[in-house]
């Protein structure tokens, strides 16, 4: 094996690890918020864990980017085919939700647990639908890294990955839903009970 081809499979193991990091860390995120949403006591302590989380999924991206763009120069020929640039689709979608996560939605979640207000419809619907793409998308992204040589084609893949994305928003938002509407009772039970203790 040459010195070049040597560095090609170093870089494809370094590049597989970073996904693979990034899917664990989305992973763990997505289930501390699912923690959130039960037990709703817990939500400003969780919200010091999703900084961390954010940090490694950052450094994840830059490991990701860096060793993309070496293994292309090694090999530009990947550029042609179809799975690489779905590849780079979804990565692109990673990107930008990734920005609105952190610029947009993380901003206001913490705004209103940190004030213990209910969180507005806008916010669980923006809430569970860039929560999906993120999951679903990081794990779309570490499957067709693992098994593009399976024989699928590129539509096949995308239909999949639109399918799941699909049923992730629908369990994300009820979840959202069934929160805010716990929140929305909570306080009449607490006026009902200081009346009874009356």
């Amino acid at each position: 094996m040459s010195a070049e081809n040597a560095l090609y499979v170093v870089l494809v193991v370094f590049h597989t690890l970073c996904a693979a990091v990034a899917v664990g860390a989305v992973s763990v995120t997505d289930y501390v918020h699912l923690v959130g949403l039960r037990k709703r006591s817990l939500d400003k302590r969780l919200l010091i864990v999703y900084p961390h989380l954010s940090r490694v999924i950052l450094y994840s991206l830059l490991g990701i980017i860096f060793s993309g763009l070496l293994i292309v120069k090694l090999n530009s020929a990947i550029l042609k085919s179809a799975l690489f640039q779905l590849k780079l689709f979804l990565f692109a979608i990673v990107l930008v939700n990734g920005a609105v996560l952190q610029m947009k939605v993380f901003p206001e979640v913490k705004k209103h647990t940190a004030r213990e207000q209910k969180f507005p419809q806008r916010l669980v619907l923006l809430s569970s639908l860039t929560g999906s793409i993120s999951l679903v998308t990081w794990y779309a992204i570490f499957i067709l890294s693992l098994t593009k040589n399976l024989g699928y084609s590129a539509r096949a893949f995308l239909l999949a990955y639109a399918l799941a994305l699909l049923v992730s928003f629908a369990v994300a938002f009820y979840l959202e839903r069934k929160r805010a509407e716990g929140e929305s009772r909570t306080p009449v039970s607490r006026t009902t009970t200081v009346r009874s203790n009356r």
